[in-house]
């Protein structure tokens, strides 16, 4: 291949999601033995698709052939999560999916307090890591929420990524506070869900 060596567009490229995961399927180019597919982090930068042909020996990407697009009725990425963009190179176009979305399973237990104030203890399990910022909580006073009394939108996200595995957290709250959790922006909601939620 040279540099300038693109081919037009693979034709009908789309992501195909079912219970099974996500299966990227496109109409096979005629005469083409295998296609190959690099795959980015969709908030990372991506390289143009002569960027990619002209480098396409040192590419870490994958090679798949006919008869394994056949035998898996499509491209099936690799369960990994997030959000990935899938480029074809020497071919033009690209395509952004979701390819697995993360759970984050939390149980609170509420431990005995002194004074005005109490501590949760907070159990975290996640199926993977998460980056910091993802996982967020409310401090709800209880009394203004049981009349309807606004309160504070001060929301508190974790900072730190959570690892893959179990964690332990605990949070200081006044006595009156009961603690709210939530995934802090909406583009997140797509990838990472509470699969399990104690108040």
């Amino acid at each position: 291949m040279t540099k300038n060596d693109t081919r037009g567009e693979l034709n009908d490229l789309r992501a195909i999601h079912d219970s099974g995961g996500v299966r990227i399927v496109f109409e096979w180019p005629q005469g083409e033995a295998f296609v190959r597919v690099v795959r980015t982090l969709a908030n990372q930068p991506v390289a143009s698709c002569n960027q990619l042909v002209a480098n396409c020996h040192q590419l870490a990407g994958s090679i798949f052939t006919l008869d394994e697009y056949k035998q898996r009725g499509g491209y099936i990425p690799p369960r990994d999560v997030g959000r990935f963009t899938f480029q074809f190179p020497p071919y033009t176009n690209q395509l952004t999916c979701i390819t697995a979305r993360g759970c984050i399973r939390l149980q609170l237990c509420r431990k005995r307090g002194w004074g005005a104030w109490t501590t949760y203890v907070m159990k975290l399990y996640t199926d993977t890591s998460v980056p910091p910022g993802v996982l967020a909580y409310k401090k709800i006073n209880a009394h203004r929420d049981a009349i309807g009394v606004s309160h504070s939108d001060m929301v508190y996200s974790f900072g730190e990524s959570l690892h893959k595995g179990s964690t332990t957290r605990h949070i200081l709250t006044k006595k009156n506070e009961r603690l709210e959790f939530f995934i802090a922006n909406e583009a997140d909601r797509d990838i990472y869900e509470l699969c399990t939620y104690h108040k």
